[in-house]
């Protein structure tokens, strides 16, 4: 069986996926630094029936040899709410990058 990446497109918010995605993958192209840990945080930023700026999860990704770093989010056991999401990007306590994303119901 062969694994489709999620229909998205491009919007002034960010991007924009279908509220049955089953997964949100960032990849995060590392820079040449001394940072030792990379922190990524999901959090529902305006979503339907969730309160504005929950946390939904963080974790510590140390820094390694790879060039990239992936940021992963897993859907809950419904679909996703929909709403404008974001996920922000730490280097060491420090906030390096923030992505912004919208999931709708799909047209």
């Amino acid at each position: 069986m062969s694994r489709q990446e999620p229909k998205r497109t491009v919007t002034p918010e960010g991007f924009e996926f279908p509220t049955s995605t089953p997964r949100f993958v960032y990849h995060f192209p590392v820079p040449k630094t001394a940072v030792k840990v990379y922190r990524g945080t999901w959090i529902a930023e305006n979503a339907d029936e969730i309160r504005p700026n929950f946390t939904i999860a963080s974790a510590d990704i140390p820094r390694g040899k790879e060039p990239v770093l992936f940021f992963r989010l897993s859907k809950p056991n419904s679909d996703w709410p929909k709403g404008l999401y974001r996920l922000e990007i730490r280097a060491d306590g420090k906030l390096v990058q923030t992505v912004r994303f919208v999931v709708r119901d799909p047209a």
